[in-house]
């Protein structure tokens, strides 16, 4: 099983598209980027890291792109769901139902973000989450958490939310696939499923 989080960001910047995949006691996490190619001309880390990024044609990222690509993952996993903030995403999220895929709302809130984002930090620390690419290793080093009187906590960009340079859209991505993971989780019946799994395997 799979959780997927996309956070599309701006048409005119970078889109980012994270897998949540449990692994017995830990996470292997996948990802996808998107970007127009008017930006990498004018980014130069968006070129050092060409290889990592899907660009589309133009001054603006062709959702059509992600769309494919999420479509190819619900063939290729066992996708639960896919998260989305719908305040930027109400035509592919249409898109995606239409297909019989499993949309999901969620929203960019403190409520939201608070514990998944927890959870993240938690598992990097204890050295749970797995990845391999290089584009989440420089926004996970541009995230800072915004805490609130309450001790809820909120992802933001190092050097403040208008420092356009220090992107962290794969890292909302990937707390927005835990967010919906953990409330899978909270269901109760899904330890089993897991167990079931795992019995299949062995």
């Amino acid at each position: 099983p799979a959780w997927i989080g996309v956070d599309l960001a701006s048409k005119k910047d970078l889109a980012a598209i994270a897998v949540l995949i449990p692994d017995g006691n830990k996470f292997q996490t996948f990802y996808d980027f998107f970007a127009p190619e008017g930006a990498a001309e004018h980014n130069t880390k968006y070129r050092n890291l060409s290889d990592y990024i899907t660009f589309t044609p133009g001054n603006a990222t062709d959702y059509g792109f992600i769309q494919e690509r999420l479509e190819q993952l619900g063939r290729d996993l066992d996708v639960q769901e896919i998260a989305f903030d719908p305040w930027q995403a109400q035509y592919l999220m249409q898109r995606l139902l239409e297909r019989g895929m499993p949309v999901m709302e969620f929203p960019h809130q403190v409520r939201t973000m608070s514990d998944p984002m927890k959870e993240v930090e938690a598992l990097v620390l204890d050295g749970r989450l797995h990845h391999n690419n290089p584009v989440i290793d420089w926004m996970m080093s541009n995230v800072v958490a915004r805490p609130d009187a309450k001790d809820n906590i909120y992802p933001t960009r190092s050097g403040g939310s208008r420092d356009e340079k220090n992107k962290i859209d794969g890292v909302v991505a990937l707390i927005m696939a835990m967010g919906r993971y953990l409330s899978a989780a909270d269901e109760g019946d899904f330890d089993a499923y897991l167990t079931s799994l795992a019995g299949e395997v062995k």
